[in-house]
């Protein structure tokens, strides 16, 4: 294991361009040395794993990637974890303004209600599970609800490699319904990930339609307000549903021009990033006037160069109403980015929700290099470009995109399919201020 340690400690300061970012280098070497103190009380596969993620969680650069997902990795705790024939817990748990609820059931226990909020699992507080959780999770700088939100999202993989189940097996759950009445002591059968995709099945059938996977656009025209729905920048999913990204933005601003809409709401709730190539053409429809300044800094640890990006010209197609964005936790990367420039740069245009998962300040993203210690296997993925945004608006430079307005949601209004944040803004345009 010291190898192993050691291996890791000379890949991350040999590759990683925003290693110290958030630490510095003695306090780097103070962490690792700790650790080497302490590699002779490692006597588990899973005790070696949570060394491995505390130190990559030390980079606070969460597209700095500890491979435990994939299947095929080459250590055996993962592989277990992450197969398709091995019992893991059968719910998908999702986290919401500080709690976690049920939010698909795939277990045997059919009767357990959606949006039950879980109380404790195995004997454990949930609060105390995320808090033990997050310390092996990477996230961007300081932004903590993250971590949170990855716990909770990937569950199954991660709770077995950080706790030693009581029971292979089974699972006992404390839940509140969403009726207020406490069940507790329930027994839950573990089941494997192909029995659990059976049961999905047969409760949450797919729609006879299929959703679009990049974008929805439709129009309030009582409040004459254009909402975009903008999933992703990730080039597979335009090339999976044959867009064009330059044709299908062009078209969207087309539609919205043709409409006479004066409000556009640009939902980026849940939008994980993408490509930075189709999140600049796609910032030239909102920006309003030519700038000479630059929008970021890259360095890039291969050429060892810096790569200065500049502002880029507006689109004589583009918007030049009022600017809402919807942001979210699961907003992140190039999404987050998107809105925080279109915050500084865009007259008037207002940020709604709640905190994003994507520092404020910049990044470490692009290629990166995948790194496999060399005797407990475990792949580490290593951005090669350290990203700094030119922006200068929010004092809290290591927090995610704040809102200017912090509007929440609730458990409950999600299942019944309300949207508060979007009603928050429809209520703005109209002039019914709802200020919560």
């Amino acid at each position: 294991m010291l190898e192993d340690i050691q291996f890791l400690e000379k890949s991350l300061i040999d590759l990683h361009p925003g290693l110290y970012n958030h630490q510095s280098a003695a306090d780097f070497q103070t962490l690792i040395q700790a650790f080497e103190n302490e590699i002779g009380d490692v006597t588990s596969q899973r005790e070696a794993f949570r060394m491995v993620a505390w130190i990559v969680a030390s980079t606070d650069e969460r597209h700095t990637v500890l491979d435990y997902m994939n299947p095929s990795s080459e250590f055996p705790l993962v592989n277990s974890y992450a197969g398709e024939k091995n019992p893991v817990f059968p719910f998908r748990l999702k986290y919401i303004d500080g709690k976690v609820y049920i939010w698909r059931n795939y277990s045997r226990a059919s009767g357990i209600p959606i949006g039950s909020e879980v109380l404790e699992i195995d004997k454990r507080k949930v609060s105390n599970i995320l808090d033990h959780m997050s310390t092996y999770i990477v996230s961007d700088g300081c932004i903590q609800v993250s971590k949170y939100k990855d716990a909770t999202d990937r569950f199954p993989f991660l709770y077995p490699l950080v706790y030693k189940p009581l029971n292979e097996k089974m699972f006992l759950l404390k839940i509140r319904t969403p009726q207020g009445s406490v069940r507790d002591n329930l027994k839950i059968a573990a089941l494997s990930r192909k029995a659990q995709r059976s049961l999905a099945a047969e409760r949450y059938p797919a729609g006879s339609t299929s959703e679009d996977p990049v974008y929805n656009l439709f129009f309030e025209d009582e409040h004459s307000t254009a909402i975009l729905k903008l999933k992703s920048f990730f080039v597979n999913r335009y090339q999976d549903a044959g867009y064009d990204h330059k044709d299908l933005y062009r078209d969207i601003f087309d539609r919205i021009s043709t409409r006479g809409s004066s409000n556009l709401v640009l939902d980026l709730r849940d939008n994980p990033g993408g490509d930075t190539q189709y999140m600049y053409e796609f910032l030239t429809y909102l920006l309003h006037e030519k700038n000479q300044k630059h929008l970021l800094k890259s360095f890039n640890v291969d050429t060892g160069k810096d790569f200065f990006r500049k502002f880029p010209k507006p689109s004589k197609h583009g918007f030049r109403g009022k600017l809402y964005l919807l942001v979210n936790t699961g907003t992140f990367s190039n999404a987050s980015a998107l809105a925080a420039y279109a915050r500084e740069f865009v007259p008037n245009a207002e940020v709604v929700g709640i905190e994003t998962s994507g520092r404020y300040s910049g990044l470490t993203a692009s290629s990166t290099h995948n790194v496999t210690l060399p005797n407990c296997g475990l792949t580490i993925k290593i951005p090669t470009q350290n990203k700094t945004y030119f922006l200068t608006r929010q004092k809290e430079s290591c927090r995610g995109l704040l809102p200017d307005r912090e509007i929440h949601q609730q458990a409950l209004e999600l299942l019944r399919g309300e949207d508060r944040q979007l009603n928050f803004i429809l209520e703005l345009i109209s002039g019914k201020d709802s200020d919560q």
